[in-house]
């Protein structure tokens, strides 16, 4: 087996390969994490995290206006797709080493009804630094914004550990002024739920075909451009 800096070494050059990433490294057995039982029992033995992010194309945000567009539908959907191909690939080049590793899909609910999947990804990508938890109840990286999508690669494979952000949004309201349903309150504790769930199965209804909207994650995109751009 190779040396722990070694294989992050590895870890990140193979991603490169895949595409532009961002990483972030945490552990599992500090504190409960919620698992779907088909994952549970394989968890408690894989207590660390790889978690994996790709910006979304500010572009094709752009076309989303009162609701999803067909393009950033298709846009989702392809790079869901990259994010399960990199961690497949990272999983198996993780396991040659001869560490157990499980790739956990970008998006795929274990429960339609209230859109539960095997995990939360933006748990694990929180506590990796990829970001902090926002208003509209989505990780912010620093310089996307809500604008990532994530995935999560679980391993006994020991990594360094990347710190949690302590950053919020401040004073920002660009994705509560933007929601259709005013789910987004002036802070996490204020987000509902049940109403963002509900336009988003409004839209897959009526719209787009696929449980998605976009529009906070256009606007807090948005929002934090003009902000690394004014503070360039």
């Amino acid at each position: 087996m190779r040396a722990t800096k070694d294989l992050e070494q590895m870890i990140r050059e193979e991603a490169k390969k895949e595409g532009e990433f961002l990483f972030g490294f945490t552990r599992l057995d500090e504190e409960k994490m919620k698992f779907d039982q088909e994952i549970q029992k394989l968890s408690e033995k894989l207590h660390s995290a790889v978690s994996l992010a790709v910006p979304l194309n500010l572009e094709t945000l752009r076309t989303i206006t009162d609701r999803p567009s067909t393009i950033y539908k298709h846009h989702y959907q392809q790079v869901n797709y990259l994010l399960d191909r990199a961690s497949l690939r990272l999983a198996q080049l993780i396991e040659k080493e001869g560490y157990q590793a499980l790739p956990i899909p970008a998006s795929l609910y274990t429960s339609r009804a209230d859109l539960q999947a095997h995990l939360s990804h933006r748990d694990i990508a929180g506590k990796a630094g990829m970001g902090w938890w926002g208003k509209c109840n989505l990780i912010i990286h620093p310089e996307f914004g809500a604008g990532i999508r994530l995935t999560t690669i679980l391993t006994d494979l020991e990594l360094p550990v990347t710190s949690p952000l302590d950053n919020d949004c401040g004073n920002c309201r660009a994705c509560s002024d933007a929601c259709p349903a005013q789910a987004i309150g002036k802070d996490i504790s204020e987000f509902n739920r049940a109403a963002c769930f509900a336009q988003i199965r409004e839209f897959e209804r009526k719209v787009i075909g696929v449980g998605i909207c976009g529009i906070c994650v256009r606007a807090c995109r948005e929002a934090r451009q003009k902000k690394v751009e004014g503070e360039g």
